[in-house]
């Protein structure tokens, strides 16, 4: 199967509504509530209101399911209209699944999970066989660019395919620039990903007493979060995050890890973590 056929195959048009999270290119903390445009193993295409930065990482609530898992952003597959932009996101961990999709079956040597291409980066002119992914070739083949880390450049810069005849029509050379500047996202480098986004969350203990607040923090696993509220270690709470514009909860069972008190009178930091929908 040729590689062209073979990234068809893999790519379901499907429409499933989904929760992102992240920073924009102004370093703003958001949520948004939307769906998916086509998805594949590695990843998909997401359309959305908020810009996104090429590869800064997001996390992505499946909205059917609750699953959720971090993603990095490829790039935009389709130019801004009134509906938003269409963007090409991966699992950052291989093997993840949150879509809940089952994809065609393909025989083990038909199997092929990266294409490569020669591309050249347009800050140093340098050329280098990449092995891209699907999602990178549907950002290439959309837009014509892709940002990827130059190492004589030493810092992520655009990179475009080096054959004139592969790049899009529409491409003009002379208006693509550096991708802009990140926010500081280094803390997002620590095992689990912890995100440093003040998300509002409510938080109910068992005699069915609840406050609202903002986390501190959190991953794909826990949370932290200040509260008036008593709790105990080991004591059982439901999480439930009130952030989808439609007013759809995402509720889970978690358990307190720790307690730290602090210096505001009568309120304590808390590490909350999810309880598996099994458990």
């Amino acid at each position: 199967m040729g590689s062209a056929e073979h990234r068809r195959s893999e790519r379901i048009l499907v429409s499933l509504p989904v929760l992102v999270v992240g920073i924009d290119p102004a370093g703003e903390e958001f949520a948004e509530e939307a769906r998916t445009v086509v998805v594949n193993r590695q990843g998909g295409l997401i359309l959305l209101k908020h810009a996104l930065v090429a590869e800064n990482t997001i996390r992505i609530f499946q909205l059917q399911s609750d699953a959720a898992a971090d993603f990095r952003v490829v790039g935009p597959t389709r130019l801004s209209t009134n509906e938003g932009t269409e963007w090409g996101v991966e699992y950052l961990k291989e093997g993840t699944d949150i879509w809940g999709v089952e994809f065609p079956s393909q025989p083990p040597e038909a199997e092929v999970k990266n294409a490569s291409a020669l591309l050249e980066c347009q800050t140093c002119q340098k050329k280098y066989f990449w092995p891209l992914t699907l999602v990178e070739v549907e950002v290439l083949d959309s837009t014509g660019v892709i940002h990827n880390f130059c190492t004589q450049c030493s810092r992520p810069t655009a990179w475009i395919y080096a054959d004139v005849a592969r790049r899009p029509s529409h491409l003009s050379v002379s208006t693509i620039g550096s991708p802009p500047p990140q926010p500081n996202l280094d803390h997002e480098r620590r095992e689990g990903k912890r995100l440093l986004i003040k998300l509002p969350i409510l938080v109910k203990n068992q005699k069915g007493e609840a406050e609202i607040a903002r986390t501190e923090n959190f991953s794909r696993g826990d949370l932290a979060v200040v509260l008036a509220l008593s709790l105990a270690v080991v004591d059982s709470v439901t999480v439930v995050c009130t952030i989808t514009s439609s007013g759809r909860n995402l509720e889970r069972n978690a358990k307190v890890l720790r307690s730290d008190s602090l210096a505001a009178k009568g309120r304590k930091i808390y590490g909350i973590r999810y309880v598996p929908a099994s458990a």
